[in-house]
């Protein structure tokens, strides 16, 4: 059987059943079948039960008294069984089924054979291998977990094939579902002894006799015979001879661990084929099983797993004629639309004969990677389809800012959308970006029928995600509990995929450190690789973090202008941006070895990514997680200026340096020239700046050379008319004296007109720079909330908080959830004013460990604006605090006393109170506000006053005070409905993460 362990079956058919019971046709030539097959090929002990050997009496006596003494640690036990099966449930808690021995009595259950006894039996069986096939009906209910092994599909490597033999492996294989018949006779055969098809035996056992054989030895065609066949294999092989890929299946095979702790796997040697395991892969940086923040694409499909349904689903979608040769895949960040299309679907397109054009990356004149892409397509004309694949197509609006150019290549797309058969078209779009495109008059027609959304992972994916590039590089995770573990961490996330995947590359690298310190020569990755590392969410941030605190200062504030021109934030999406090498030039030497040195490290930390001549963060994932990012543009703001520099000193770089095109006339020339001495700029921009100061320097020259000049040859008219004149024409000279003197007060009044409207131009300037200041405080505020859940939100609710539900639109924002909790915080701007909803009045008691409350006083940072800070909490309309939290005032006037707010707690007048507050706030009204009331807050918001609402639609539904049976009749009652009617919220009983 094997190099290590001595195999023993006892195999049980039965054909004649005693009484009432239906007979059987094939069930004791399977088992006498089976019998042989493990003797002569595989060398098994076998015990061989047919009809009257098969009393219960027997089979108890083997499995309870016989086998327990037979069998040792290095043994391998294999059960079959064919025959009658009853099914008592689904299995899922266990095996509630009953094998009919061939003495079973029809109603007499005690007459069956227990497969629960048979469990607690096995349970003291010390052998370390043990697999159970049953051929009867209604198998796979007789399943001891629910839990699936992992199918092998990939050759297998010398210490996989040890490993399965050191470890654990009890499994059960199965013919049929727990809702299918198991066949006796193949349908549309006469009978079973028809030797031209499965000579006399029943379709699974005809597939299991032949996957013994060696047919199953690379089951699934992908790789040649490794002389080893697994249970899994051998499930495959009968899975893809009973489950015809186009027909409905008349039983279904299964496989299941019968226990949860499985490592190894069941294991046949091939009768056919000597043992040809390969060698493992080194243990280098090479063969690292993920690839961190990068994208997949066809040279490492191989390491692609979870999405096979998503890759299937979009060919599908783009072949139907709904649409239109066009598809945009389209998902959040981070859920891995592009890898599906790179390494999934255009591989699997260009194996079908498809030709495939990849355009170059979009940039600031987008036209540009169109036009060469169709260039391409004219120069690789083929008979058949061509599909134009376009990756990361948000970079249209991220890169390109002229929307003249945008419409154009929009209206481009579009025409060879409609003019062209056979020529397909393919996008992969961040969905926050889809508004743009889907209102684009171009596109916006289309995009209903034509956008496939990713769906998000779901814990059977993220197993595959972390399981199946493990097991192509022989690597394997020895706590099975950390695997769920992480697949518990990352469900929450959304976008979760790139830092899961940089998690694990970064575990590998830790498993590297940890093997080269101990000195350990094992495959495996264990709990503390992955503690080292901190986690999923530390890795990333610990990663990018500890190259920045291990460098010197200068370098740090190197790093930190490096990165801020690759930061790109469009209204309040923050993204990548992919910049030019040459934008990383710097004239100052020291400064550009520490620039090219920041780059080498952060690239071979897989952060940044080169592309030719250009580089960029490796995914937006890094712009959003890594908290340092976040703080220097707080600290710095957007990057308007550098932005506009760099796109104004290449225009003059390339038009040969013309004069027309510096900043010398440019109000922002004196702020760019600030950052000279600060290394901020590079050295085409500092060239660029220096020659607009000096031309504007120049032209203030002239002007005053100009003056000089007039003056003085006014003057010497003068004299000449004094000498050559007579007295009479004094007066004349005076008179044009005077004219040249006016021209002059002239000319000078229109310098200090000059002066004047460049001083106005600086001031609105500046202006413009504290509003965008304003806005980046807003947006930094968000993208706080957004990070992280809010500092483990489910932690500071509890696990027992329930918590209303939200339904928005679009206007609104959603800056948290936590699934299973229905709790949210969502914003938006209403009028003037601005709005902030939360689904838990929790949140504005909640305080920290050092007694700070963080989601209150960021909320009111936020909400209010640049008004006052006067803050009113009204009683009338505040029920819950006081009677769940009777010091909810007290400590809610003391945290924001702390941060120098103005409180007021007095029992105002409604009306008095929102007139001369910044923020209202209002947790979980129960009682109704009137008409006036809400006419009063709604014009306070319109007028740029903040509100902060917090509601519990759940209590309000099940303990409101009302009458409704269907309680779901009373949410429109709920007084907090009736009062965000206006605003566009209401609190339901629907899940706001599900629409």
């Amino acid at each position: 059987m094997s190099d290590l362990l001595q195999g023993h079956a006892l195999v049980i058919g039965i054909n004649e059943y005693r009484g009432t019971i239906s007979s059987l046709q094939s069930a004791v030539k399977d088992a006498s079948a089976i019998s042989v097959a493990l003797q002569e090929h595989h060398d098994y002990q076998v015990t061989c039960l047919l009809d009257e050997q098969a009393s219960a009496e027997a089979i108890y006596e083997h499995i309870e008294k016989h086998l327990p003494q037979t069998l040792h640690e290095e043994s391998a036990f294999l059960l079959y069984f064919a025959g009658h099966g009853v099914a008592r449930g689904d299995g899922s808690e266990g095996p509630k089924g009953f094998l009919l021995p061939q003495d079973a009595t029809p109603g007499e259950q005690e007459s069956w054979v227990s497969m629960e006894r048979i469990r607690k039996a096995l349970e003291a069986y010390k052998n370390r291998h043990m697999l159970i096939i049953l051929d009867c009906c209604f198998a796979g209910s007789f399943r001891w977990t629910s839990t699936r092994d992992v199918f092998i599909e990939e050759p297998l490597y010398e210490s996989q094939y040890q490993r399965f033999l050191r470890g654990q492996a009890w499994q059960v294989l199965t013919s049929a579902s727990h809702d299918e018949k198991a066949m006796d006779v193949a349908p549309g055969r006469d009978n079973t002894r028809d030797a031209e098809h499965f000579e006399g035996h029943s379709p699974f056992a005809a597939a299991l006799l032949s996957g013994l054989s060696g047919e199953a030895d690379s089951a699934q065609g992908s790789h040649q015979p490794d002389g080893v066949i697994t249970a899994t294999e051998l499930y495959q092989y009968a899975f893809s001879e009973l489950v015809p890929p186009d027909a409905r299946s008349n039983q279904t095979p299964g496989i299941w661990p019968l226990r949860p702790d499985n490592e190894g796997q069941y294991i046949f040697r091939n009768p056919k084929h000597p043992k040809n395991t390969i060698p493992d892969p080194p243990l280098d940086d090479s063969n690292n099983p993920w690839l961190g923040l990068s994208s997949y694409n066809a040279e490492n499909a191989a390491l692609l797993f979870g999405r096979e349904k998503v890759i299937d689903d979009i060919i599908e979608q783009l072949q139907t004629p709904e649409s239109h040769d066009f598809i945009a895949v389209v998902g959040a960040s981070g859920t891995g639309k592009s890898s599906v299309v790179k390494a999934g679907v255009l591989p699997k397109l260009q194996n079908a004969g498809w030709t495939i054009i990849r355009s170059i990356r979009l940039s600031e004149v987008p036209m540009v990677s169109l036009d060469a892409a169709m260039k391409e397509i004219h120069s690789n004309a083929k008979d058949g389809n061509t599909l134009l694949y376009i990756d990361q197509f948000e970079e249209l609006y991220t890169l390109c800012t002229d929307a003249t150019l945008q419409s154009e290549y929009l209206a481009r797309l579009r025409q060879l959308i409609e003019d062209n058969n056979h020529f397909y078209i393919m996008i992969t779009l961040r969905s926050d970006f889809e508004p743009r495109l889907a209102s684009s008059e171009s596109m916006g027609e289309l995009w209903q029928n034509n956008r496939f959304l990713v769906p998000a992972f779901s814990s059977e994916d993220f197993r595959q995600c972390i399981e199946g590039p493990a097991r192509v590089r022989a690597l394997y995770f020895e706590d099975e509990a950390l695997v769920a573990e992480i697949i518990e961490e990352v469900m929450a996330m959304p976008g979760a995929l790139p830092l899961l995947s940089f998690a694990l590359s970064e575990m590998y690298r830790s498993a590297q450190i940890r093997r080269r310190e101990s000195g350990a020569n094992d495959r495996a990755l264990l709990r503390e690789d992955y503690q080292r590392i901190g986690g999923v969410v530390g890795s990333l941030h610990g990663r990018a973090s500890d190259l920045f605190d291990k460098a010197d200062t200068l370098t740090q504030s190197t790093i930190k202008r490096v990165f801020l021109r690759m930061m790109s934030q469009d209204g309040a999406r923050l993204a990548r941006r992919r910049i030019q090498l040459k934008e990383l030039q710097y004239s100052d030497p020291e400064e550009q070895k520490r620039v090219d040195k920041v780059l080498e490290n952060y690239v071979n930390a897989r952060l940044l990514v080169v592309d030719n001549d250009s580089i960029e963060p490796a995914h937006d994932t890094l712009v959003m997680a890594w908290t340092k990012l976040l703080e220097w543009l707080s600290e710095s703001g957007p990057q308007v200026l550098l932005r506009s520099l760099w796109r104004s000193a290449s225009d003059w770089q390339n038009s040969k340096q013309q004069k027309g095109l510096t900043w010398h006339d440019d109000p922002r020339l004196a702020q760019a020239l600030s950052k000279i001495n600060e290394n901020e700029l590079n050295s085409l921009e500092k060239s660029f700046v220096l020659a607009s100061e000096k031309l504007r320097k120049s032209g203030r020259r002239r002007k005053y050379i100009i003056s000089f000049v007039i003056v003085l040859v006014l003057a010497i008219v003068g004299l000449i008319a004094y000498d050559k004149s007579v007295q009479a024409d004094i007066k004349e000279q005076e008179a044009k004296l005077q004219t040249a003197e006016n021209e002059l007060l002239q000319k000078e009044a229109q310098f200090l007109e000059e002066e004047a409207a460049f001083q106005a131009e600086e001031a609105t300037f500046h202006a413009d720079q504290a509003r965008l200041a304003r806005e980046t405080r807003d947006q930094v505020y968000l993208d706080i909330l957004q990070r992280g859940n809010f500092f483990s939100l489910s932690d500071m609710l509890g696990t027992e908080s329930q918590g209303g539900v939200v339904a928005t639109d679009e206007q609104w924002r959603p800056l948290v959830t936590v699934p299973n909790e229905g709790t949210f915080v969502a914003a938006r701007v209403y009028g003037e004013g601005r709005i902030m909803a939360s689904g838990h009045e929790n949140l504005l008691t909640y305080f920290d460990e050092n007694g700070e409350s963080i989601f209150l006083e960021l909320a009111l940072y936020w909400l209010m604006a640049d008004l006052g800070n006067t803050v009113y909490f009204t009683h009338g309309h505040l029920e819950t605090l006081p009677r769940y939290n009777p010091n909810g005032y007290q400590t809610i006037r003391d945290v924001l006393s702390r941060s120098e707010y103005d409180l007021s707690i007095e029992n105002l007048p409604f009306e008095e109170a929102v007139a001369n507050a910044a923020v209202v706030i209002i947790a979980n009204a129960w009682t109704d506000f009137s008409e006036d009331e809400k006419a009063v807050i709604k014009a306070y918001v319109e007028n740029g006053g903040g509100l902060l609402v917090a509601g519990l639609g759940w209590s309000w539904k099940t303990y409101g005070p009302h009458d409704f049976k269907d309680q779901n009749e009373a949410m429109p009652l709920y007084p907090m409905n009736k009062l965000m009617e206006d605003f566009g919220l209401i609190w339901t009983d629907q899940p706001f993460w599900s629409r």
